[in-house]
């Protein structure tokens, strides 16, 4: 007898995307702080709710900016990703009091970090998030 073996992931909670992604973000918001691009008043609870804030931002908001800039980032070859990324960092923000943003160029820099560190640590954060679903099927 024949087994075929599939293999699916699942997409895990909110509250776990958002965990996931906020532990990258504080990472990268860490690193942004350290080259002087963001500021966060030295506080970890600001950097902590900063971070946890720009994650729940980049899972609901940042692929519907994404799909309506869809022109640009053509014209561009990518590059205005990188302001896609910079208007959510403004939008944190906004939002998170104590977390501030100097001017645009730096903006653009946390968001080029902040984009590498995604890039470093997206795929093992994507591994321990979504654990895989085997399922055995037999053939004849």
């Amino acid at each position: 007898m024949n087994n075929v073996i599939v293999e699916s992931r699942r997409k895990p909670p909110f509250w776990m995307r958002v965990l996931g992604a906020g532990a990258i973000n504080l990472l990268g918001l860490w690193l942004a702080g350290a080259m002087d691009l963001v500021f966060y008043r030295d506080r970890f609870s600001t950097l902590l709710i900063a971070a946890l804030v720009l994650a729940a931002i980049n899972i609901v908001i940042r692929p519907v900016m994404l799909v309506l800039s869809i022109p640009f980032i053509l014209l561009t070859f990518g590059f205005f990703i990188l302001v896609v990324n910079g208007l959510m960092l403004w939008l944190t923000d906004q939002l998170v009091p104590n977390f501030d943003l100097v001017s645009f160029w730096r903006t653009i820099g946390a968001a080029a970090v902040l984009s590498v560190m995604n890039l470093l640590l997206g795929g093992v954060m994507r591994d321990f998030t979504q654990r895989p679903k085997r399922e055995v099927f037999e053939l004849g």
